[in-house]
C-alpha cells in the first residue's frame, strides 16, 4: 500500500518533468516495471473512453468517408493494444513523425486546404502545453491531454490524407472511380519507417497538372497577402492616361502577365493584355474592352476559390490516366491526343448544350473507330425530333432513317406516329452525308451512348463557346484524330480517307490501348505555363463551391 502511494506521488506530474529533462532510473524509489505498467494502464484506458465516445472530438472532423476513417482509427489502437501511435507512453515523447506530420498539415494550403480543418489549432495548443511550457499539472491531465494529443494527430492524418487521396467532396454525379490507398497502413508504415512525410506525399495526387495548379495558387496567394488588386473603373485603351493605366498595370503583375516595368500604356502593357484575353478564352485585341474590364475586376479572393475547387476536382482524377489517351476538357471545347504525357494532336470539339450536357467520364477505354457509321438514334434524342416527325413523317425520307417497328422494317410514311409508342420503334440513319455521326464514330466504354464523332454540321465550330451537342463530343478533324488513335497499326492516312467516304460501314481496331477522359475544369495550367480559366458553361462551379 506505502509502495502504491509513494509510485502515484512520484507520478503526479512525472510527464512535464520528462518533457523537460531525462530521470535517471537509478534515481526512482519506484519499480520501474511497475511505473510503466501504471502510465500504460492509465493511457490505455483512456483511449479506450474517447474510442468509445462517437461526440469525441477526434471524430469531428467533417469527411465524406467519416464513418471508414472512425472505424480505422478504432482499428489502430485497438491493434495496437490501446497503445499511443505517436508518443513514447513512459516519458511522454514524440516521435519524429509529429514535427514532420505538422510541418506537413501546415503546408495544407498548397493544396488549397484549411489545415484547420484538420485540427492544427488544436493540436498546436495541445503541443504547447505538454512541450513548450512549463505544464505543472498532476499526471491525469498530463495523461489525458497526451492521448488527446495522440489520437488527435491520428485522426488528422486519416481526414488529411484521405482528403489528398480522393478529395473532400462526395461527388456521386460525375462518373469517376477515385483513387484508394489504405490510410491505415500508410500511418502505420509512417511511423514504422519514420518517414510521415513519405507516407503524406504517397496521398497526394501525383500528376504534373494538380503541381502546375499547386504552384499557381501560390502566386495568387501572394497577390491575397498583398491585398489583391484594386478595381479598374472603366475601360481602357492605348491612349488612355492617369489612374486607370496605373491600376492596370499593377493587376497585370499581380498575376505575371506583365513582367517588365512601365509606366504608359506602351507595347509591353498591350503584349500582357493580350496575354491576359488569351488566357480567358477573349479576342485578343490588346485593348481592355468590356468582357475584358470584367475578368480583371473579378477579386483575387474568389480566382483563389475557382483555383482550390478545380485542385479538388484534380484529386478524384487517377493518379496514371495512360500511356496514351484522349483528354477533352469540356469548358475549353477541345480535345487532345497525348501520348506518353506530349500532346500530339489538339483539335476544336463540341460538347453538349446546357440542357444536354456531356457527362463526366473517366479513364474509359476506346473500343474502336467505325468509319462511314450507322447511327441508331437513342430514345432521348427520338422523343425530341417527334415534333417534327408528327408534322411531316418524310423528314425521316430526307434524312435517310430507316423505321422499325416491332423489329419489323416499316415505311416510315405508313407508320401511325400519334398512336405508336416510341419504346415500340428503332430509328437507323444510313451512312450517307446527312448522317449525324459524319464519317467517323469513336466509340468508347460508357453505357450512355457518348461518343466522339464527326458531323455534318461545320458551323458550329467557328464559334468561339461551342456547347451545342445533345451530349457527345462532335469532332473538328476526324480524319486528324483516327490518324494519332491509328498510329503504329495497319491504318495509314489514304485508307483511313477511303473508309470514310466509302459509304460503307468499317470497323477499325485500335493498335493500343486508349484511354478517354471527359473532364471539367474551368481553370487549370497550360503546356506552356500559362494559368487558363474559362466560363462555367454547366453551373458546376458554384454548386461544388457551396460544397467546400
Amino acid at each position: 500500500m506505502i509502495q502504491k502511494i509513494c509510485c502515484i506521488l512520484l507520478l503526479s506530474g512525472f510527464l512535464a518533468k520528462t518533457c523537460q529533462e531525462e530521470v535517471p532510473i537509478e534515481q526512482m524509489t519506484v519499480n520501474t516495471e511497475q511505473r510503466n505498467n501504471y502510465i500504460k494502464e492509465m493511457v490505455g484506458n483512456q483511449v479506450e473512453t474517447i474510442l468509445n465516445d462517437a461526440k469525441s472530438t477526434i471524430f469531428s472532423a467533417p469527411n465524406k468517408a467519416a464513418e471508414s476513417i472512425q472505424k480505422t482509427i478504432k482499428d489502430l489502437y485497438s491493434n495496437n493494444q490501446n497503445n499511443l501511435l505517436w508518443h513514447d507512453p513512459i516519458t511522454g515523447k514524440g516521435t519524429a513523425g509529429t514535427s514532420q506530420y505538422l510541418e506537413q498539415l501546415k503546408g495544407a494550403r498548397a493544396h488549397g486546404i484549411d489545415p484547420d480543418a484538420y485540427f492544427l489549432p488544436q493540436i498546436d495548443s495541445l503541443y504547447q502545453q505538454l512541450y513548450l511550457v512549463s505544464n505543472p499539472q498532476t499526471q491525469d491531465n498530463n495523461v489525458r491531454q497526451l492521448v488527446e494529443l495522440d489520437m488527435l494527430l491520428s485522426s488528422s492524418f486519416c481526414n488529411y490524407t484521405s482528403d489528398l487521396v480522393s478529395g473532400r467532396i462526395a461527388n456521386k454525379r460525375w462518373h469517376i472511380s477515385p483513387r484508394k490507398e489504405d490510410i491505415g497502413e500508410l500511418l502505420k508504415d509512417g511511423l514504422t519507417n519514420n518517414d510521415i512525410k513519405g507516407a503524406v506525399e504517397k496521398a497526394e495526387q501525383p500528376l504534373e497538372m494538380y503541381q502546375k495548379m499547386s504552384d499557381k495558387l501560390a502566386l495568387y496567394e501572394a497577390a491575397r497577402a498583398t491585398g489583391g488588386w484594386k478595381k479598374i473603373p472603366s475601360t481602357v485603351s492605348k491612349k488612355s492616361t492617369g489612374e486607370k493605366v496605373d491600376l492596370l498595370i499593377k493587376r497585370l503583375k499581380a498575376t505575371g502577365d506583365l513582367t517588365e516595368e512601365a509606366s504608359s500604356y506602351n507595347d509591353a502593357v498591350v503584349a500582357a493584355v493580350k496575354r491576359f484575353q488569351k488566357r480567358h478564352q477573349l479576342e485578343a485585341s490588346g485593348t481592355v474592352n468590356e468582357s475584358t474590364l470584367k475578368k480583371l475586376n473579378v477579386p483575387v479572393e474568389d480566382r483563389i476559390k475557382q483555383m482550390q475547387l478545380n485542385l479538388e476536382r484534380m484529386r478524384w482524377l487517377p493518379g496514371d490516366l495512360g500511356d496514351r489517351y484522349v483528354w477533352v476538357n469540356i469548358p475549353e471545347f477541345l480535345i487532345r491526343v497525348v501520348d506518353k504525357q506530349d500532346t500530339v494532336s489538339t483539335i476544336k470539339g463540341v460538347v453538349g448544350a446546357l440542357s444536354t450536357k456531356t457527362p463526366i467520364l473517366v479513364n474509359k477505354d476506346m473500343v474502336n473507330i467505325i468509319f462511314s457509321p450507322t447511327w441508331t438514334l437513342p430514345q432521348s434524342i427520338a422523343r425530341e425530333e417527334m415534333e417534327y416527325i408528327l408534322m411531316n413523317p418524310a423528314v425521316l425520307v430526307v434524312a435517310d432513317v430507316d423505321v422499325w417497328v416491332d423489329g419489323k422494317k416499316v415505311n416510315p410514311m405508313t407508320v401511325d406516329w400519334k398512336n405508336t409508342s416510341l419504346s415500340r420503334v428503332r430509328m437507323r440513319q444510313r451512312p450517307k452525308r446527312t448522317n449525324s455521326m459524319g464519317k467517323a464514330k469513336f466509340q468508347f466504354k460508357n453505357g450512355q451512348s457518348i461518343y466522339l464523332h464527326d458531323t455534318p454540321n461545320q458551323m458550329d465550330f467557328k464559334r468561339n463557346v461551342r456547347a451545342e451537342s445533345h451530349g457527345c463530343v462532335r469532332v473538328a478533324e476526324p480524319h486528324e484524330l483516327a490518324t494519332k488513335l491509328l498510329a503504329g497499326g495497319k491504318w495509314g492516312a489514304g485508307n483511313i480517307r477511303s473508309a470514310m467516304n466509302s459509304g460503307k460501314e468499317t470497323y477499325a481496331k485500335l493498335p493500343q490501348n486508349i484511354k478517354v477522359h471527359l473532364f471539367y475544369l474551368t481553370t487549370w495550367v497550360d503546356a506552356n505555363g500559362q494559368l487558363q480559366f474559362r466560363r462555367d458553361i454547366y453551373g458546376y462551379d458554384k454548386r461544388q463551391k457551396a460544397q467546400l
